[in-house]
């Protein structure tokens, strides 16, 4: 069976199934809190959250254009995912682009 270390709701480590379901191992899950390459910086855009506050898989991140300025492409959304960074244009949508298509503002 695969599993990965991955975030609860509070933030804490948790076992995770590929499913996302969680699964209750008797070993210890240390998460890897930089597990994502850092964000890149955006002309004209920014960083708006960052839910938990690390690039463990499972974080999820959001951009808005800087005042002034209006999107001309890309996706507001991301989430760390096992494979890196994928970002899409609203949280909800089960489709996660990679590499990622980050805002363009």
């Amino acid at each position: 069976r695969t599993l990965m270390c991955g975030n609860s709701i509070n933030g804490s480590s948790q076992w995770l199934a590929p499913d996302g379901s969680q699964a209750h191992p008797e070993i210890r899950c240390t998460l890897n809190r930089s597990w994502c390459p850092e964000l890149p910086g955006l002309t004209n855009a920014a960083l708006v959250s960052m839910e938990p506050l690390h690039r463990a898989v499972g974080t999820e991140v959001r951009f808005a254009c800087r005042r002034g300025f209006h999107p001309s492409s890309g996706h507001a959304f991301g989430r760390c995912s096992v494979d890196g960074w994928c970002s899409m244009a609203d949280p909800s949508d089960p489709t996660c682009v990679t590499p990622p298509d980050w805002l363009s503002c």
